[in-house]
């Protein structure tokens, strides 16, 4: 309902919203308007609702045709009284955003494959032993790093580095699995495999196509004795494989179809691993391949509305002055 509210009635739930925010950061009642959603770094009601109004239509769109949701976005209704619909909101929010995102990847509702139907060996492991933490003195880390790599591999048929990029962290992904065999130190690259990502994304879901190319590879190239060993930089795909989670539905599919033993191993990122580093530089090669991009989901969509859809400048100079390029960490240095 909140698209059509009348001017007044968003005017009454700004002014709850700027009572509880003054509270909040502790700014004078008497402070200009915007002051304390720029302190508080909270934007006005009505860019929620706008930013509300679009999520609602991209979920809606990525749901099965005969959804309930989908349909009320996709099925024109005449209207009754002259009056904005969450669709037409929608529709004139969606041309704010500067770029397309009609390439909708669906929302898996429920995984097609039961866990007890799971016919692979799979092992995920979301530590190092001896890498505490990320700042850990690289020398060690990486040591520690080579160490666990060749432990594994010495009992496996092939070592499979895969990697994800994403420009800016959110645009023009690409994802790239290196099929090697060898030590951890000297690893010999049998082929390179690399995708071109989505035109919105984030390096967890480059991560996660990274090792759908490997379990692709795998289930042409593997035998039910082959055993082998993929090293992600990624930790939360290895937390979240460790789960049931439906984000991953897919993505546990291929895994589990694969014939053999897959171990999974963390390894962290940026510590000059040899495999590593080579898929890490095949994800950025891949980010540039002439391809159709991958459907964008809606994950990713989410944090691009937030981006875009922001508050316009408020009518008092001050505060837009004062918090104009202000970082988190410019803030936490003041």
């Amino acid at each position: 309902w909140q698209p059509w509210l009348c001017p007044s009635n968003t005017k009454t739930l700004e002014s709850a919203q700027k009572k509880a925010l003054g509270r909040t950061s502790g700014q004078h009642v008497g402070s200009p308007f915007g002051s304390k959603n720029l302190e508080t770094n909270t934007p006005t009601y009505q860019t929620i609702i706008n930013r509300n109004c679009i999520k609602a239509q991209e979920k809606g769109l990525r749901l099965p045709s005969d959804h309930p949701r989908n349909i009320a976005f996709t099925t024109n209704v005449p209207q009754r009284v002259r009056r904005l619909s969450c669709r037409s909101k929608a529709k004139e929010l969606t041309q704010q955003l500067g770029i397309d995102i009609t390439n909708r990847k669906p929302i898996t509702l429920f995984p097609d494959t039961a866990p007890w139907d799971d016919s692979c060996n799979l092992y995920i492991y979301d530590t190092v032993p001896g890498v505490a933490k990320r700042t850990d003195e690289q020398a060690s880390k990486r040591a520690a790093t080579i160490k666990r790599i060749d432990q594994l591999a010495a009992d496996c048929d092939y070592v499979i580095y895969t990697d994800g990029s994403a420009s800016q962290g959110r645009l023009n992904g690409g994802a790239a699995a290196v099929i090697t065999i060898g030590t951890a130190e000297s690893p010999h690259v049998i082929t390179k495999l690399m995708e071109r990502g989505r035109a919105l994304t984030c390096s967890y879901e480059e991560e996660a196509c990274a090792l759908e190319l490997a379990a692709n590879w795998m289930s042409e190239h593997c035998a039910p004795n082959t055993k082998v060993l993929i090293c992600t930089d990624s930790k939360s795909i290895c937390q979240i494989l460790n789960g049931n989670s439906i984000l991953i539905a897919d993505l546990r599919q291929d895994l589990f179809s694969v014939p053999g033993t897959i171990t999974i191993q963390w390894v962290p990122g940026h510590s000059d691993i040899p495999g590593n580093e080579l898929a890490d530089e095949a994800a950025k090669d891949a980010t540039t391949i002439e391809a159709t991009p991958h459907p964008i989901s809606y994950s990713s969509v989410c944090p691009y509305i937030d981006q875009m859809i922001v508050d316009k400048p408020f009518a008092h100079p001050r505060p837009n002055q004062a918090y104009h390029g202000k970082s988190k960490k410019q803030e936490a240095r003041i």
